[in-house]
């Protein structure tokens, strides 16, 4: 894969910001980043780009129930991740709409999340040996990422649009 390929699928498909790009091509460029690692820059570039609405500090009460629920999922996330900060923005948010938010409520999302986490780390590489073979590595993290979206609004339309996805009366 060429570089000028590798840049505009982070920028172009992935949406990620000039800057994001540079900093997940640098950490491709260095020696020995292992898969976790690029999941880890992957997620940094996508959703770790500066402040939600609010800017919801650490510690106050959303970031905390946040916490827990992600801690009683019992999965291993770093406290500063950037999928963490990004789910802390999105209830602060719902709760400035709504006035309330129950982050509980995402169960049977995380559930499918980790579903579909594993499909995804299994059409990734086990080690990565070259910048070459991580920049196809990202590249892939990337893109299942725009899939998955992709999916998901595709069948919010078509709930929306067919009489299978509307309420019954």
């Amino acid at each position: 894969m060429s570089r000028i390929y590798l840049i505009r699928t982070l920028t172009v498909m992935g949406r990620m910001s000039i800057s994001a790009a540079r900093e997940a091509l640098q950490a491709i460029d260095d020696q020995g980043l292992q898969v976790n690692g690029l999941c880890d820059v992957v997620n940094e570039a996508l959703f770790g780009q500066g402040p939600g609405l609010d800017g919801t500090p650490d510690g106050s009460e959303t970031a905390l129930r946040v916490d827990r629920f992600v801690d009683g999922l019992g999965w291993a996330v770093a406290p500063d991740s950037a999928g963490r900060r990004t789910l802390v923005q999105v209830f602060s948010a719902l709760e400035r709409l709504a006035g309330q938010a129950d982050v509980t409520a995402l169960r049977p999302y995380a559930d499918l999340a980790a579903r579909l986490a594993r499909l995804e780390t299994d059409m990734l590489p086990r080690s990565i040996d070259s910048p070459a073979q991580a920049g196809e590595a990202m590249a892939t993290a990337v893109l299942l990422e725009v899939a998955l979206s992709s999916l998901r609004r595709m069948a919010r339309e078509h709930m929306t649009t067919s009489t299978e996805g509307l309420p019954s009366a």
